[in-house]
């Protein structure tokens, strides 16, 4: 970004919701994004959920202890797109708080296909033999996405634990595409823990 479209950027932030908006979703993909923490985190104050939810979105980008408190608040929204925004930002900073917002839209199963997919992904990012339960559930999911993120999130945990439900998962995947990917973990898995 710019000078001049930091310049632009700070104007927006500081005009009407509509232009709010814009500078949000402006910084979304900007490299300067954590310049303006403080701004984004007024956003998320304010009651127009558009606002509040592109604000959480461009906050759960940026991997900072400020952010940290913002996202856990975000966390009891009204709205269940900023909940879960909120907790695959705290997800990528293994902030515990997200953990049963994730299990909740794993569990749930919404009719949001990507939602139940990411949250399978950001229970990934824990590496932790505690959500092997929920993962163990996931890798038998009906869409072949879900399935894929809960082999991927699974090989991630590298316990006996883990490489048993794999290798249980392994003889009941019917898709060959899967079967070759969690074949392929399995024996890697295989050889780097020695079983």
């Amino acid at each position: 970004m710019s000078n001049k479209e930091e310049t632009i950027v700070e104007k927006l932030l500081l005009n009407d919701n509509s232009q709010k908006i814009v500078a949000i979703f402006t910084l979304l993909y900007s490299s300067k994004k954590a310049l303006y923490i403080d701004e984004l985190i007024e956003c998320s104050k304010i009651s127009d959920e558009k606002i509040r939810q592109g604000a959480i979105m461009v906050l759960a980008k940026i991997r900072s202890k400020k952010v940290i408190p913002i996202l856990k608040k975000a966390l009891k929204d009204n709205c269940e797109g900023t909940r879960i925004i909120a907790a695959l930002g705290l997800a990528g900073q293994k902030e515990n708080s997200a953990i049963p917002t994730l299990k909740l839209v794993i569990k749930n199963d919404n009719k949001d296909h990507s939602t139940h997919k990411l949250a399978i992904e950001a229970l990934g990012f824990y590496q932790s033999e505690k959500l092997l339960p929920t993962l163990a559930v996931a890798i038998k999911h009906r869409r072949k996405a879900s399935r894929k993120n809960a082999m991927v999130a699974i090989s991630k945990i590298r316990t006996k634990k883990a490489f048993e439900i794999l290798k249980k998962a392994m003889t009941q995947e019917r898709n060959p595409e899967l079967q070759s990917k969690i074949s392929t973990m399995v024996n890697m898995m295989q050889r780097q823990l020695k079983y």
